[in-house]
């Protein structure tokens, strides 16, 4: 049993199958290596099903034609750039064959103006497509610049936004637009010298009893709000003092503090200025002060994880946050420290005064489940407890079409939430294998959870996932899950000259007006073809 936890924005798409493909000796066709066969003729499938030319498995004879979005990863060597195809209108009857749109490679070196020791800086380039063509996705494109130069293999007729990271600490990320490229050599990215930059310099102070007192290890950024283009970070010395340099644009920059690795025990926020949440910058200034509360002040405290019988639990990482008011200084401020009990289940550390969100995150391997205690206030002259309750047990059985049990497939929950204390989503997932009967038990949290099966390997069948969540008490629950009999997508994927691709990675996409999601992968062979396995489209689908 596997069991993760991880913050998200959005809920990944939901892959359905991915199968690989290859070459059957002394045949012409291709097959799928490892598949287990279940038909020689549609006789031995059941009504709607024919039995797979290639495969010899059963399939759906009747398959509904789906409007899909297709990505196409080539292989590096070929020099293509990945492709997306939106409104794809793909039969499993009649199989499809695809096209990989232009593509344009821009080819030069990043050099700073006017410095001819350095022709040439190491440096990161991404290009990221200012558009989806499909919903939740976008074009993006790395690349690594080095003393020979960069190339980057761009789709035509795409516009791009490239951004240039230099391995310096003292120069902010480069960031230019590039509409509808077109292939060129010698194409210099040139970036301003050091001392063309706007510099931002200021102090951060701490508010005491006997005045103000510069604070050492206090980190420091500024962000331009029309385009989110960032500044250096800076960390603060023994008086307090700070120097950023920004993106040669001027305009309104928000400035943003926060704690160092090892730093004082303060929040992070966004400075206020008088009552505002920016600054103009255009050229080299200095800026007020920066001064912490005399409000923040910190103190130690102990938390124990213990067992419902009062036994400490080891290993149990936690997490202490809060979110303290607006004042005349700052806005947005989170505190955060985190850290993992010991072996006698005890944490010490420092936080600030006020009240806390405490989260217990067990690790994978743990019995025990997560728990959040909402706004605490620890003391400090005692030890806090935490009390950690076991999973509840999440069981069923998972069949195939034609009811017989499916063993070895992966069956995944997730649980999703959003902290009302910080705003982020939070996903836990859990995941186990049924055993040769078809059966799984799984260890979860209580909740709402969003289920998925994986078929095991070799098996031509699409991946289930529930419409609707599954609502796991206090009980646990149990769910009997039916697999869809499979529609074999077929075809080949050609460049825009006719050359057939080998080892491109297809991945098929249910389009809808959000995320599109991910229903099919497959890779193709020496041919250029491939062999997807997707699922029947639903009945509440209503794209063409």
């Amino acid at each position: 049993m596997m069991y993760f936890n991880r913050f998200s924005n959005r809920l990944l798409p939901i892959l359905l199958l991915g199968i690989s493909c290859a070459q059957s000796a002394g045949d012409a066709t291709l097959a799928p290596q490892g598949i287990q066969t279940d038909c020689s003729q549609s006789s031995d499938c059941t009504v709607g099903l024919e039995c797979h030319p290639e495969w010899n498995v059963c399939t759906l004879s009747d398959a509904s034609e789906q409007s899909v979005g297709v990505v196409i990863t080539p292989m590096a060597e070929t020099g293509l750039a990945t492709g997306h195809l939106s409104d794809v209108l793909v039969s499993p009857k009649s199989g499809h064959d695809l096209t990989m749109p232009s593509t344009v490679r821009i080819a030069g070196r990043v050099r700073v103006t006017n410095n001819p020791i350095q022709p040439s800086i190491p440096s990161i380039l991404v290009a990221v497509a200012d558009s989806a063509v499909i919903p939740g996705l976008r074009l993006r494109t790395q690349t690594s610049a080095t003393d020979e130069g960069y190339a980057l293999d761009l789709v035509a007729g795409v516009n791009y936004t490239v951004t240039v990271t230099v391995n310096d600490l003292d120069r902010p990320t480069h960031r230019f637009a590039l509409q509808s490229p077109i292939s060129r050599n010698n194409w210099d990215i040139e970036l301003p010298p050091l001392g063309d930059y706007p510099v931002l310099t200021g102090r951060v102070f701490q508010a005491t009893n006997s005045g103000i007192q510069p604070v050492k290890g206090v980190r420091v950024t500024a962000m331009r709000v029309d385009d989110y283009h960032q500044c250096t970070t800076a960390e603060t010395d023994k008086l307090g003092s700070y120097t950023l340099r920004c993106p040669f644009e001027s305009g309104a920059y928000t400035v943003h503090v926060g704690p160092a690795e090892d730093g004082p025990v303060m929040p992070s926020f966004q400075v206020l200025w008088n009552g505002a949440d920016r600054i103009e910058v255009d050229a080299d200034q200095t800026l007020e002060d920066i001064v912490i509360p005399e409000s923040v002040s910190e103190q130690i405290v102990t938390l124990q994880t213990v067992d419902p019988s009062g036994n400490p639990i080891a290993g149990i990482p936690i997490t202490i946050t809060s979110a303290l008011p607006d004042n005349g200084q700052w806005t947005n401020a989170v505190f955060m420290r985190t850290g993992s009990t010991q072996s006698d289940g005890l944490w010490t550390g420092s936080i600030l005064q006020g009240l806390h969100h405490v989260v217990a995150k067990p690790h994978t391997s743990s019995q025990w489940a997560y728990r959040t205690a909402k706004d605490w206030v620890l003391e400090t002259e005692e030890t806090n407890t935490m009390t950690l309750s076991s999973k509840v047990l999440f069981s069923g059985t998972v069949r195939a079409h034609d009811g017989t049990p499916e063993p070895y497939a992966r069956v995944v929950t997730r649980r999703q939430w959003m902290q009302d204390h910080t705003g982020l989503k939070t996903e836990l997932e859990y995941a186990t294998e049924t055993d040769e009967t078809g059966q799984f038990t799984l260890p979860v949290d209580q909740g709402a959870h969003h289920v998925s099966v994986v078929p095991g390997t070799g098996r031509a069948l699409p991946r289930w996932y529930g419409d609707a969540p599954t609502t796991v008490g206090s009980a646990g629950a149990t769910l009997s899950i039916q697999l869809a009999p499979p529609a074999v997508l077929s075809g080949t994927i050609t460049s825009e000259n006719g050359t057939l691709l080998q080892e491109a990675a297809i991945a098929i996409y249910r389009l809808s007006d959000a995320d599109a999601l991910l229903i099919g992968r497959g890779v193709t062979q020496e041919d250029g073809r491939y062999h997807v396995v997707l699922p029947e489209k639903p009945e509440e689908d209503d794209t063409p």
